[in-house]
């Protein structure tokens, strides 16, 4: 979607990555909260971390690929459409 929004390519993969990251970071929030505001004991907060980090890693991987062939479809989408607007 920011590719059709955002034509030139180098900024919607930019904001792309940069609204992924912002998501992960959100979710490793999110997942480690519960042991950070109940003071769980230090082993079982290094373990739910290590757990949360080694899920979402393959998750970034993934998600990376998608996301950098999603902006550009998403340019290519936008120049069109822009295209036909002005004819």
């Amino acid at each position: 979607m920011i590719g059709v929004l955002v034509v030139d390519i180098t900024r919607s993969i930019i904001y792309a990555y940069a609204s992924m990251a912002i998501g992960h970071i959100i979710a490793i929030a999110i997942f480690l909260f519960p042991y950070l505001i109940f003071e769980e004991s230090v082993q079982r907060t290094n373990v739910a971390v290590m757990a949360v980090l080694n899920s979402l890693v393959k998750v970034f991987l993934v998600s990376a690929i998608i996301y950098f062939f999603g902006a550009i479809l998403g340019c290519f989408v936008g120049e069109k459409l822009l295209e036909r607007i002005q004819t």
